[in-house]
């Protein structure tokens, strides 16, 4: 599927970097250095109505406001399931890539994505690490761009008043 995900990039003449680490490291896994002013993103996949959608956000984040999202869409948004997508993503059973164009879906970013100058995401492994400009991605995903992240919460002996 990494030959799946390059082609898709080079067909569209995205710029990027690949980091592969094609044998596992003991522990402490191998750090991916980031390109300045970028963010590591991870994606979860949901279904909104019935069509699926890729939704990217910092990996720092990982909460996505289910609520949230079906308002912003306008329809019921439910966790997604891999048989969602089409062949051959539907029996992935590894970390999904923030290209909705490769699989078949539409793609969402959380707005603290797009402010940064770019992403970089580990793709169906955490083995291998694509850079992209946050420019390309947009020019490429021409994703639909919404504060889809829980904010936080206070915290524990926070004073209320």
């Amino acid at each position: 599927m990494i030959a799946d995900l390059i082609g898709y990039l080079h067909r569209n003449g995205i710029d990027f970097r690949m980091t592969s680490h094609p044998t596992p490291e003991p522990l402490p896994a191998v750090a991916h250095r980031m390109p300045p002013h970028g963010v590591l993103v991870q994606s979860t996949l949901v279904v909104a109505g019935d069509r699926p959608v890729i939704c990217c956000v910092a990996a720092s984040t990982q909460l996505i406001s289910l609520p949230r999202l079906s308002v912003v869409l306008g329809t019921p948004v439910l966790p997604g399931e891999l048989w969602a997508l089409p062949p051959p993503f539907h029996d992935l059973r590894a970390l999904l890539p923030p290209l909705g164009g490769l699989v078949g879906a539409a793609t969402l970013l959380d707005e603290r994505v797009a402010s940064t100058s770019s992403i970089s995401f580990a793709a169906f492994s955490r083995r291998d690490v694509f850079d992209i400009p946050i420019d390309e991605f947009l020019r490429l995903e021409r994703p639909r761009i919404e504060a889809i992240t829980l904010a936080g919460e206070l915290p524990e002996q926070a004073e209320l008043g």
